[in-house]
């Protein structure tokens, strides 16, 4: 199962999602999806300039903090049962 942990990362840093959006340049609507964990899909360019954007603002903040995709997507492997 994969599950969106980017609202973590937007609480942690106190960023609203427009500001996230303005800095990322990713439309709102798909920040805020992917904050509200309301996206099915999440393709690497957007992953990319997000994580780029957080990395950004924690060093401008002079935060000793570096994000990577682990940080905002989680997979947790569940086992099936057999039948």
């Amino acid at each position: 199962m994969i599950n969106l942990k980017l609202d973590k990362a937007v609480h942690m840093l106190g960023l609203s999602m427009n500001k996230l959006s303005v800095v990322s340049g990713v439309r709102p609507h798909t920040v805020g999806d992917l904050v509200r964990k309301d996206s099915q899909r999440i393709d690497l360019d957007t992953l990319d300039k997000i994580l780029n954007a957080l990395n950004s603002i924690a060093e401008d903040r002079g935060l000793d903090i570096r994000f990577g995709v682990a940080d905002i997507i989680e997979y947790e492997y569940i086992r099936k049962e057999p039948n």
